[in-house]
């Protein structure tokens, strides 16, 4: 009875704070994406920059989350009837538009709705990006490729995953190019797999370089098992599309040392 009085409280001091321990995150690009919320109770959507403005919001009751401290970043969102979804349009102000198609769903099936999401633009996670299906099907049974998925995804998200530690580098590599720049942001470390954040920014003026995972290595024999790169090409600096970030997930023996960066310099085509 303590127990579940105890676990009580503390779920509603995580709600007060606004910080659910399992926010399902919406990735949205140029299309509406689905998202079926609760008719009766509001919906948190929690987004990467404050919200300016909102359209075609006419069905629902959108607010800040606190109208007391008011952060245009957390947003609740209720229905306002059970009548037909429809697609609203968040602006915001890092220049981002997420669309989001609202379904409001009422009865039984509604309690098993989660009422907090995280909202963020997509950022190449497509699989021409990922590692080679070699490596992403290795292990397609048991609980080891699911971790390994997780750990991919506490890597590109910065968030804790349990059995871990997580230590912040900040270390700076050599790449051996001209104008590029490494740094080994963080080290995931675990039993059974380690994985790597690096940072890849591109200071030239001109030349710009590709980062081709299936060329990534860490050690000999090869003990990478799963990488990804949220940009492909890292171009000059004066494109402000000139930084990529690197993850990868290791077995456990693997050291930060022994990466071979898989970074080339492009070159340019004769006119």
């Amino acid at each position: 009875m303590t127990k579940v009085f105890l676990s009580a409280i503390i779920t509603a001091f995580c709600v007060l704070l606004g910080a659910p321990a399992q926010a399902r995150t919406i990735w949205f690009g140029d299309k509406a994406e689905t998202l079926e919320i609760r008719y009766g109770k509001a919906t948190v959507l929690r987004f990467e920059a404050k919200v300016s403005s909102v359209q075609n919001a006419e069905k629902f009751e959108v607010a800040p989350l606190n109208d007391q401290a008011p952060n245009y970043a957390e947003m609740s969102v209720k229905p306002r009837s059970t009548s037909s979804p429809d697609t609203v349009t968040f602006h915001l102000v890092s220049g981002n538009v997420a669309m989001l198609r609202l379904i409001p769903v009422s009865g039984p099936r509604a309690e098993s709705l989660e009422t907090f999401h995280t909202v963020k633009k997509r950022q190449d996670l497509a699989l021409e990006n990922s590692s080679p299906p070699e490596l992403l099907a290795e292990s397609t049974e048991g609980g080891e490729s699911d971790e390994k998925v997780e750990l991919m995804k506490a890597l590109i998200l910065g968030s804790k995953i349990r059995g871990y530690q997580i230590r912040n580098v900040e270390k700076v590599l050599a790449t051996g190019l001209e104008g590029v720049d490494a740094m080994l942001l963080r080290v995931y470390a675990g039993k059974d797999f380690n994985g790597y954040v690096f940072k890849l920014t591109n200071k030239a003026s001109k030349s710009k370089y590709q980062v081709d995972i299936r060329r990534l290595k860490i050690g000999e024999p090869n003990l990478a098992l799963m990488s990804q790169v949220d940009r492909k090409v890292i171009e000059p600096e004066s494109t402000g599309k000139n930084v990529a970030y690197l993850t990868i997930v290791a077995l456990p023996s693997s050291l930060s040392r022994d990466v071979v960066l898989p970074v080339a310099w492009v070159k340019k085509e004769a006119k």
